[in-house]
């Protein structure tokens, strides 16, 4: 094992333990999903708009800060404006506990927070620090 490998093994042990993640990994369910990787997402809501682009429409009023925020159409200055919610990228984790967990200590600052498994099918590099995680190397 290189110096990086076994870094990037220290880390990613320091929470559960090697036997923790180890067992995690071995034993969590993998939700039909072919060498997992729990990505954690946000909601993001994108304004402004045309109508032929956006899901629903709001109405937006300047706050008393920089931006604009959400409000009522008889508030003063309103202005109605298509908007679309996305999916934003926030992390990914080898387990789903660990996502969890994340979602649970960062609530507070994550907008619709959830946990979505991708696959990490045919990229070997990863496929292959899960293996030795797993001390199947």
């Amino acid at each position: 094992m290189t110096p990086v490998e076994r870094r990037v093994a220290d880390v990613l042990c320091a929470t559960l333990g090697p036997d923790g993640l180890r067992q995690e990994l071995l034993t969590q369910d993998h939700l039909m999903t072919t060498e997992p990787l729990y990505v954690v997402y946000q909601k993001q809501r994108i304004y402004g708009l045309d109508p032929e682009h956006a899901q629903h429409f709001v109405w937006l009023s300047p706050d008393k800060g920089d931006g604009r925020s959400e409000t009522t159409e008889d508030s003063p200055g309103a202005e109605y404006v298509g908007c679309l919610d996305v999916d934003r990228f926030v992390t990914a984790c080898l387990t789903r506990k660990a996502a969890l967990e994340f979602i649970q200590g960062n609530s507070h600052r994550l907008n619709g927070p959830y946990v979505f498994v991708e696959s990490l099918h045919r990229n070997d590099e990863m496929i292959a620090v899960r293996k030795h995680l797993m001390g199947a190397t």
